[in-house]
């Protein structure tokens, strides 16, 4: 019995370090930087043709940003040209066609 109790032991420790060594995935999108005309934001792990949007945070309403899909990790100068004049708390937003992929925290431009 008390073989069979280590045996148990020994599997269970070879079964959580395979575990413990499988990392998350997890796609996100981080603010880099911004002028008056840009934001600069890096992300990583995204699934194939991520669009991302500029997130109204306070009417919650959505522009397509002017840049390509994306993909994978990197960096990227989202223009603020598809924006009305005015004050603006934002976020940007990456969605494939399944959905919500990942979004930045919010900040403020005036343009």
């Amino acid at each position: 019995m008390r073989a069979l109790r280590s045996i148990h032991f020994a599997v269970l420790a070879l079964v959580s370090l395979f575990a413990a060594t499988a990392s998350a995935k997890a796609a996100s999108i981080n603010y880099g930087s911004q002028t008056t005309a840009n934001v600069t934001v890096f992300y990583s792990n995204l699934p194939a043709n991520t669009q991302l949007f500029l997130r109204n945070g306070v009417t919650g309403g959505e522009m397509m940003a002017a840049v390509p899909p994306l993909s994978g990790t990197g960096s990227v100068v989202v223009p603020f040209n598809v924006l009305p004049p005015g004050p603006f708390d934002l976020e940007v937003v990456g969605r494939d066609p399944g959905g919500w992929v990942a979004q930045s925290v919010t900040f403020y431009v005036f343009i």
